[in-house]
């Protein structure tokens, strides 16, 4: 498992658009604030990124989500307020095993785990690589 193999050790933004991690194994992660957003793991974004991969024409045929995929943020939910969506306000540890995001818009139900963080990197590298095995 990821997350018990490697451990961050350097957590740094990248100005306004994004943050680094250093991992105990030498690798760093590069992550733009968009992405982890996107990428949300909390019950409600994943939910809405299914429904959105699921909507089907009315010949039965899958029809290509008008978001990619990708998940509304238009929408203030209750107890959010109207900030930028893709923004973080803050980055804090939970556990020993992941991080939670606070976005500027208030949503803050997101727990990137430590694997799922490697999941998403956007290095040059594991862009390759990723590349790469989906052919």
């Amino acid at each position: 498992m990821i997350g018990q193999q490697y451990r961050p050790v350097a957590l740094r933004r990248t100005g306004t658009i994004g943050v680094e991690i250093d991992w105990s194994d030498g690798h760093r992660s590069e992550y733009t604030w968009r992405w982890l957003r996107e990428n949300c793991p909390c019950a409600n974004c994943r939910q809405q990124r299914e429904g959105a991969q699921q909507q089907v024409l009315p010949t039965g045929q899958g029809a290509p989500s008008p978001t990619g995929g990708k998940i509304s943020l238009a929408v203030v939910g209750p107890g959010q307020v109207g900030g930028n969506p893709f923004e973080a306000v803050s980055v804090t540890p939970v556990g020993r095993y992941a991080y939670k995001i606070v976005w500027a818009d208030g949503h803050d139900t997101g727990i990137y785990s430590f694997e799922l963080l490697r999941q998403l990197c956007q290095c040059s590298d594991c862009r390759a690589r990723k590349q790469v095995s989906a052919k």
